[in-house]
């Protein structure tokens, strides 16, 4: 309910909910945009599961790059480009809301999959959780995390179709 999203899928670990869907979606040696600041897991599930993780500098006095920046990236190889990964730290939330609603019109193939592993259910400026603007999103539960289960994660998706491609 929090995520605004229909359906969760519980993993092992949140970077396995990373690895089903891209390969849920059908990608292969596409590519998948995200943050250097990242957890080294998101990268490998990235490459693991046959696509190719492309890195964004962070913006300066920022932990994350600007949304623009994600946008140049998709820009530079649009049919090619699967899926973007805005992340949230620290309880931070990105700015996610324009950035969500241009990639929707430039570019409505590109899935857009919010990491909340370090920043469950937090709010941007305009007070609505960051999950509201992501097809879909992941959360990490291992020791380390706001909430954790010792080991865990969890993918949170609206597209019923896509989630029982998932669960297979």
């Amino acid at each position: 309910r929090y995520t605004g999203h229909s359906h969760a899928i519980a993993f092992r670990y949140g970077r396995s909910g990373l690895y089903y869907l891209l390969k849920a979606l059908g990608h292969k040696d596409k590519k998948v945009i995200i943050p250097s600041y990242s957890c080294v897991v998101v990268a490998h599930a990235v490459k693991l599961s046959g696509n190719e993780p492309v890195f964004l500098d962070n913006a300066v006095d920022r932990f994350q790059p600007l949304p623009g920046d994600y946008l140049n990236a998709i820009k530079k190889d649009p049919e090619n480009t699967a899926m973007i990964i805005p992340t949230n730290l620290f309880g931070i939330a990105e700015e996610t809301r324009a950035l969500y609603g241009a990639v929707k019109e430039l570019y409505p193939h590109v899935f857009v999959l919010q990491d909340c592993a370090h920043s469950y259910f937090c709010e941007d400026k305009s007070e609505k959780v960051v999950t509201e603007y992501g097809d879909g999103a992941i959360f990490g539960m291992n020791i380390s995390k706001l909430v954790n289960s010792v080991k865990g994660g969890m993918l949170t998706l609206n597209d019923m179709v896509l989630a029982e491609r998932v669960r297979k």
